[in-house]
């Protein structure tokens, strides 16, 4: 038969053995609370289809033997979606997505004015219910040069996409468009150009 003293040394081995199961799983629970799902998917990316090219002309002519100078967004290219940590001890940050865009360029042979020229453009995002969420204005400098035909500029902007914990991001949309006046625009749809 144990003594009491036995059973006393048992009773508190039991319990501490309890207590320390228990906080470990306590401690589980705390890190998965900690640590949510993060956010997925990357948003589709698009230019806009009439405010994808800039013209300027000689003078005030709005006549195609007047081009002098054409800008265009060549392509926009599948984005990289992540978390941006804010640090090596962080375990999260913005859901950021990252893209490159092109552009080409070309001007007249004949009357070379330029060497570089600035070119602005917009990136607008967009919820899956059509509303806008953000924009952001960014220039390329594009350079043209006389004995090339066509000159290209490689961008690569990043923007925040704001999800909650395990929302995705592949409702979403990024549209690409170049900052233009109506009448640019006008005239990008009523006089489309051929690019190689």
């Amino acid at each position: 038969m144990q003594s009491f003293r036995q059973s006393r040394q048992g009773w508190i081995c039991h319990s501490v053995t309890l207590l320390a199961v228990t906080a470990l799983a306590l401690l589980g629970l705390t890190a998965c609370q900690s640590s949510p799902a993060r956010p997925t998917g990357c948003p589709s990316v698009q230019k806009v289809a009439d405010a994808d090219s800039l013209t300027r002309f000689l003078g005030e002519s709005e006549s195609t033997a007047d081009i002098n100078f054409q800008a265009r967004i060549y392509g926009v290219y599948t984005p990289r979606c992540q978390v941006e940590l804010g640090g090596p001890e962080a375990t999260t940050g913005p859901y950021v997505a990252s893209f490159q865009v092109e552009f080409v360029s070309r001007a007249r042979p004949d009357d070379f004015r330029f060497g570089e020229t600035t070119v602005s453009y917009v990136i607008v995002l967009i919820r899956p219910d059509g509303k806008e969420v953000s924009q952001a204005v960014r220039q390329i400098r594009m350079r043209v040069t006389p004995d090339k035909a066509q000159n290209s500029a490689l961008d690569t902007p990043s923007i925040v996409i704001p999800l909650h914990s395990g929302e995705s991001a592949d409702g979403y949309r990024i549209d690409v468009s170049l900052v233009l006046t109506e009448k640019e625009r006008a005239f990008n749809r009523s006089h489309p150009q051929p690019w190689p």
